[in-house]
């Protein structure tokens, strides 16, 4: 492999890398709105109940 190439690759890990930073946030924040939706849930049993 010639420099390019490594250059190319590294490039490439970087957006891959990129990527699952991206995945991850996405996940962590649909986990939190999942927890504010189920505590939201939870209080409007108690207060109808």
């Amino acid at each position: 492999m010639d420099r390019y190439d490594w250059a190319d690759q590294e490039r490439l890990v970087q957006q891959d890398i990129e990527e699952l930073d991206r995945l991850d946030r996405m996940r962590k924040h649909r986990k939190r709105l999942a927890e504010e939706y189920r505590e939201r849930e939870f209080k409007d049993e108690d207060e109808n109940a």
